[in-house]
Parts: C-alpha cells; structure tokens; sequence
C-alpha cells in the first residue's frame, strides 16, 4: 500500500507538486484563522453555537472556514457619533487621535 502512495507521487509532475503544497498551506491557514476567530469570539458574536463552528471550520476542508468567515460572524457594531455644526473638527481630531494616538504638541515640532 505504501509503495502505491510512492509511486503516485512519484509520476506527479514537479509543477502539480508544487500545486499541491501550496494548496495544503492555504487550508491550513484558513482553519487555523478561522479557529484563533472562533475562539476568540464570545458566543454573542457569533451566528449559532461556537462548537458547531469548530467542526464546520475543522471538518469541512477548505469550504468550511470560508463559510464561517461569511456567515458564521455577527457584523460588528460601530459606534459613530455624528458631530453637527461647530464640533465637528473637534470630531475629526477626536477620531484621529484614537486611530493614530494623540498629535504631538506644537513645542516638538
């Protein structure tokens, strides 16, 4: 049996071999993204029980942790508070400091 799976390997061209592996990396990438997301989620956040997802995304090779990212995720919910009038470069400046940090004072520059 084991010289059957040598021989089979062994007639694949290089090109298909290469194929192949790369196939194999980009599934186990998924699952395990697709898990550590799993995990990491509460059950909140999630579209149906965490440990159903586990097996879809383990047993469902390569379809199964697309799926999950698709629909297994609740979208998630962003807060924006929309400024009127005056306060909205004070808005911009507020948003701007919490993606990139405060600026740097006037003195360092």
């Amino acid at each position: 049996m084991m010289s059957d799976i040598t021989s089979t390997f062994e007639s694949m061209s290089i090109g298909l071999l290469v194929a192949l592996g790369a196939l194999l990396v980009a599934e186990l990438v998924l699952m395990v993204t697709a898990l550590v997301s799993v995990l990491r989620r509460s059950q909140e956040e999630l579209n149906g029980p965490k440990w159903l997802w586990i097996l879809v995304v383990i047993f469902v090779n390569m379809i199964g942790p697309i799926v999950y990212f698709i629909l297994g995720r609740k979208p998630e919910q962003v807060d924006v508070a929309v400024a009127q009038g005056e306060d909205r470069p004070e808005a911009v400046q507020s948003v701007a400091d919490v993606l990139y940090g405060d600026a740097p004072s006037e003195d360092a520059q």
